[in-house]
Parts: structure tokens; sequence; C-alpha cells
């Protein structure tokens, strides 16, 4: 076409047109075409045609961001969640309207990983000691599963899984009953298994505390031997004198062992001892066991006191003569028997047998010639009245030290320097009225009190001028004066206590200001004996046994806490044995009745076995000042503060508490000069440095 001279060539586009509709997209393959669970995150080459710009690859039907590279070929990128779970999977192409629309579709498998063989590389601890509680314990390696589980020797255990290389157990006691070598494995839950690590169990050397018999009920003259302490196994073997018994495991701290009859014919001393096997195992320390020839005998009780309506107790019972085949009666009729020694019996008494009030009567019977049957001591069963204070008296006396004397009916008081009236001397209280009957003149400042068993002495010590008196009663006559040597300046007398059957001697716990204790020392009417204990052998508490044969000591100033066992000869004190462990309290002070000692933490002590035999409880502990045991009545007293609490001395159990009226002064632990004193048939009196107090109580009534 011509316009003003010009030619223009006509135009031949659609001006104004629509876009052309995208194709529907092909693929043909893809590459890869599959890998395995857990791959990491990866690139899929999609190959085909009619691929647009804005082609999208879809993985099981779901957008993936997706590269255009051109018309036949695009990348897309999986990430490594699609890849976690084995199977076939979907991939299409789809492209955008107008037009368009998905492609066919290409399979990507996902194949199941194969099963990784685990290894075991160390576990900790390594090793262990047969008999002992169990522990946790660390399995290390790799490729464990989710689910694998520990073997030990074989045995499947509950499994904590950690991580893919650490794993969790927890071996109990039975796990360790015997030593030996266990395999150690771990297991997947695809069931392969890793190598074999080896766990060693030791053998413990075992530790004896003590042995008792009973007859093993089948008339063969045969015993069975308790033996207990700990580190036992199942394959310990009891010996008498290094020579292997029948022996049954019971528990870690029990073994039972089967004794002929020739075991007991001889008199005599024989050693008991356990032994483990190897490795390295070992024979225990030996415990004695005692063959006696000497004659029948029932000589004493702990307790000749029970509580009606009380709860079941064991019996202890001490003679002379008892072999495992003695037998405890009570009221004529056996009770099981357990054989302590040829001095000590056993028996559980039970609640029925205390149901009522009344008096019981207790022998002990033996089979065979020599044998018979003990003369009875009794036991009074009693009922204890609703607690009650019924008269109280408060004397505004300071008194260092307080005793009583139940043949002149007279307390004793020792009084300091400070005192307002009779300083420095010992005064007699009348308990009935409180009013003083008598007093003498000593110095130093008479502080604690020595009290013969008969009632014919006092000793006292003089703290300032490290002396003690003889004062004998009810007269109040002063005689011997005894100088406290000492290797420190400042010695006193800590704790004093006469002889039975012997008023003028006694036995002296010395104590320097400038350090712990410095001995304890006997003097014979005023003459030191020769022998003491090694020195620095604490008594800060003692007592007598009954014949005075012994003395019973226990060390609380330092972390010793040894309970003491010493011999009385005519030449002084041997120390024959120490025993830690039983009573582990500083400050705590001891009272001895009837073979027992009774200590003020509630702990209390087979004296001649050197046992703990139990403990009562102690509800004011903290602030405990004072004990008394009282074998007649069958009775323990405790005094806290302003409380008085009672416990029944066979069962330990809590009777019941009284509170004074009034805030008691306390004194330190330390000073250990605040006694329980007993007095009259349901008295109690102590003093606190600033008054005394005499009491009555239903607590302390028969």
């Amino acid at each position: 076409m011509a316009i003003g001279g010009a030619t223009v060539l006509a135009c031949t586009a659609d001006i104004g047109a629509p876009p052309r509709d995208a194709p529907i997209p092909d693929i043909s393959s893809i590459s890869p075409t599959g890998t395995v669970e857990g791959w990491p995150a990866m690139t899929i080459t999609v190959i085909g045609g009619d691929f647009v710009a804005h082609s999208v690859v879809r993985w099981n039907e779901s957008d993936r961001p997706t590269r255009y590279i051109d018309a036949g070929h695009l990348e897309v990128s999986i990430p490594a969640t699609d890849l976690s779970t084995p199977g076939m999977n979907s991939i299409t192409v789809f492209n955008p309207a107008p037009g368009g629309g998905p492609s066919g579709s290409a399979d990507f498998l996902v194949s199941q990983k194969p099963p990784e063989t685990p290894t075991l590389t160390s576990v900790v601890p390594v090793g262990g000691t047969a008999g002992t509680p169990g522990f946790l314990m660390q399995v290390f390696g790799t490729k464990f599963d989710g689910i694998a589980s520990v073997k030990f020797g074989g045995q499947a255990k509950s499994t904590n899984f950690v991580s893919s290389t650490e794993l969790r157990i927890t071996l109990d006691q039975g796990d360790l009953v015997a030593p030996g070598i266990k395999d150690i494995q771990v297991v997947n839950g695809s069931g392969l298994a890793t190598n074999i690590v080896h766990f060693g169990i030791e053998s413990p050397v075992p530790v004896l505390t003590s042995v008792a018999s009973t007859l093993n009920g089948t008339g063969s003259q045969e015993a069975i031997l308790r033996v207990f302490g700990s580190h036992f196994l199942v394959s310990s073997v009891v010996q008498f004198n290094g020579a292997a018994r029948p022996t049954q495991f019971v528990s870690w701290g029990e073994l039972q062992a089967t004794l002929p009859a020739s075991d007991l014919t001889t008199p005599g001393i024989n050693q008991i001892t356990v032994k483990n096997p190897p490795s390295p195992g070992g024979t225990s320390n030996p415990v004695p066991f005692e063959v006696v020839s000497e004659a029948l005998s029932l000589t004493g009780l702990p307790s000749y006191g029970a509580t009606a309506g009380g709860a079941a107790f064991v019996l202890t019972v001490y003679g002379t003569g008892f072999t495992p085949f003695s037998v405890i009666r009570w009221n004529g009729s056996d009770r099981p028997t357990t054989y302590l020694s040829g001095h000590r019996l056993s028996a559980n008494i039970s609640a029925s047998d205390i149901a009522n009030p009344g008096t019981a009567s207790v022998t002990v019977f033996a089979p065979g010639a020599s044998g018979g049957t003990t003369a009875a001591k009794a036991i009074v069963i009693r009922t204890v009245g609703a607690p009650a204070i019924t008269s109280l008296q408060m004397l505004d006396i300071p008194a260092n030290f307080l005793v009583y004397d139940q043949f002149s009916d007279r307390f004793y008081a020792s009084m300091p320097p400070t005192a307002t009236a009779n300083a420095n001397s010992i005064i007699a209280i009348d308990p009935a009225t409180g009013g003083l009957t008598g007093s003498v003149a000593l110095a130093g400042n008479p502080a604690v009190i020595g009290l013969s068993p008969e009632g014919q002495t006092l000793w006292v010590g003089l703290d300032d001028i490290a002396q003690v008196r003889r004062v004998d009663i009810p007269a109040l006559t002063v005689s011997t004066t005894i100088a406290i040597n000492s290797i420190n300046s400042g010695a006193r007398a800590e704790e004093i206590r006469v002889q039975p059957g012997h008023p003028g001697t006694i036995a002296v716990q010395k104590k320097a200001l400038s350090s712990y204790g410095t001995g304890t020392v006997m003097f014979v009417n005023g003459n030191q004996l020769p022998v003491e204990p090694p020195p620095y052998t604490e008594n800060n508490s003692f007592a007598f046994n009954e014949a005075g044969t012994f003395i019973y000591g226990y060390n609380n100033e330092n972390t010793e806490f040894g309970f003491h066992t010493m011999s009385v000869g005519s030449d002084g004190l041997t120390l024959l044995s120490t025993t830690t462990g039983m009573v582990n309290q500083g400050y705590a002070r001891m009272e001895y009745a009837s073979g027992r000692a009774y200590f003020t933490n509630g702990v209390v002590v087979d004296a001649e076995q050197r046992l703990k035999v139990g403990a009562f409880i102690t509800p004011n502990f903290g602030s405990v000042s004072a004990v008394y045991a009282d074998a007649v009545l069958g009775r323990i007293f405790l005094l806290a503060d302003n409380t008085l609490d009672a416990y029944d001395m066979n069962s330990f159990a809590f009777l019941g508490s009284v509170t004074l009226p009034t805030t008691v002064n306390m004194e330190h632990q330390a000073v250990g000069l605040i006694r329980l004193v007993r007095w009259g048939t349901d008295g109690l009196a102590f003093r606190d440095g600033q008054r005394i107090y005499i009491l009555r109580t239903t607590l302390a009534a028969p």
C-alpha cells in the first residue's frame, strides 16, 4: 500500500490474540531411579519433553523445588525426610495453565536399608564383686539401634537406649551371685549381634560378725550353726576349726552349717570361719564357738519385768553349761531356742506369753546325764499406769552431782564452791521431805561421785585440786585421799565407779582440762594399781559388771567411738577388746544393768558379747542428757529437756512420757554430770546445776 508516496507493508500479526496453551509434559526417565532409606537430601534429574520454564516436579503429588534446564530436562531437590521411609514413590511433572497439566509418572524406589552389624567396644565398670548390690552399667559401641538389647551372661536385660553408641542396664544382686566370667553382648532389633566382651566377677573375702546354734530337730544330736556376717556367697563354706562343714546359703549375710555331734563333745574354744572360692576369695576372720563342760545353771536375765499386753520380744538368758541342745522354757513350756555361747541362749517370747499381768517362770533344760533343769528366774508382768507425775519437789540446790543410796534412803549431792550454802561439801537429803539431814565439808570443788553398790562409801572427785576423797556413809566421815596423777596438768575425775563387794576399790577415768582423757586406772584403799589400759584409751562412761570382774567402757570423745572390755585383776585393768561401729555417737553416755549397756542415743549392747542387740526410739535425741535402766522393773528411762520418757526393756517399745512443769537447765552433753537416779518404788531424780528435781511417777511404779 502506498500512502503519501510511501510504501507501507501490512502487519500480518494478530495483535491482541491470547497466548498459546502450555503443552502436557512427558517423562521418559529419571536419574537416579532409587536410593536407600535414610539417605541425605538429593537431586533427581527428570528427562522428557514439553517442559516449560514454570514446570514443577511433584513427589507423591506434592510440589518440590524444581530447576528448569531446557524443554527436555528438569532437576528437582528431594529432602531427606522424603527418603526416610522405604517404599515406591511417584514422580510427575506439572505444567501450569493455560493448557498444561500433569505428566505420566515415573517410579522412584526408596529401598529398605540393610541392617548394620553393631560392635561392642567396652563396658563400665569392667568388673564386679560377687554378692554386692546391683549397679548401673554403661555399654559402649557402634551402630546400636533403638530396640537394641544387652545380654548379661546370656540373659537379656532391660535396656535403656542412650544413643547409637551407648546403652545402659542395671545389674541386680542376682546377676552377681557367684564369681566367674560373664559374657556381655548387644543384639540389635534386626537380630544382628555384636562381639562379646567379658565381665569378671571376683569372689570377696567374707567377714564374720557372730555365730549362733539351734537344734536341727532330727534327734540326731547334730546342730545347725547360724553364721552371720557379710560377703557370703552361694558357694561359701563354713569351716569348723578349718574343716569344711555342710553349708546352706540363706542370704548374703547368713549361712547355716550342720555340725555333727562329734564337734560338740569336747569342751573348748573352737574357731568358726567362712571360706569363699577364688578368685581372689579367701577365708574370713575367725569367730570363737565355745563348747563348755561347766555345770548347767541359769544365773540371770537382762530384765526381770515385762509389760502386760506388750509386744513379742527375744529373751536372752545368762548362765553356765549351755550347749546347742539347751532349751529355754517359759512356764515349763519349751521355746524355740538359739545357742549363742556357753553362757548365752535366746528364745522368742510371743505377745500371748505376756498378755496378762502375772509372774512367768524361766528355766533352761538340757538333755543328757549332765543336763537337767535349772532353778527358775521370775519375770513379773505388770501393767503400766497412765503417764502422770504424782509428786514433784524442786529444790534450789545447785549441786554438781547426785546419787541415791537405798540402804540409808538418802540422796547425796556434791556442792560447788559457788554455792551460797554448804559450799565445797557433800550433803545428805531426805527424799520424802527434801530436807537436809547432814553434810560434810570437803574442798576443791566436789563433783562426780562413785557410790558403792552395798551403800557403804562415796568416792568424790575434787575437780580443782586433782583428788578423790572417800566419804563413809551414812555417818559422812572423810578418810582416804587419792591424788590423780596425769601427764597433763589440771587432771580431774571424769567418772568414778566402785567395785561391787569392795567398797575400798575404785576405777577412775582421768581427764585433763587441756586434752582428752588420760586413762582409766584402779585404786585399792588409795593405792594405784600398776596395770592400766594403753594411754589415751578413753572410757568417758563406764561400769563394772555385777561380779566386778570386768569393766565395760565407751569412748565418746573421739571418732573411735569404741566399746572397751577390760578385765579386773589384782594388779589393775587389762584391755581385752575394742569394738567399734555399735554406738557411733559423740558425748553419748552409758548405764549398765544386768548384762547390757544402755546409751543415751538409744543403743543397747550385750556387754559380754560386745554385740548391739537393739535400739529404742529417742524422740528428743538431740537433747537427751541421761538414761537409767531398771532391770527389776523392766523399764528404761530417758531424760530429754523437761520430758521423761519410758521404754520397755524387752521390746524397746515406747511406754509413755511425762513433762515437768518447768524449764530444765540442760548442760552441754560434754559436761556429762546430769544423771537419772532411781529411788523408792516409783521415784526418779536428777540435778541440772541449778536445782535438784525429786519426782514420783506412774511410769516408774510397779
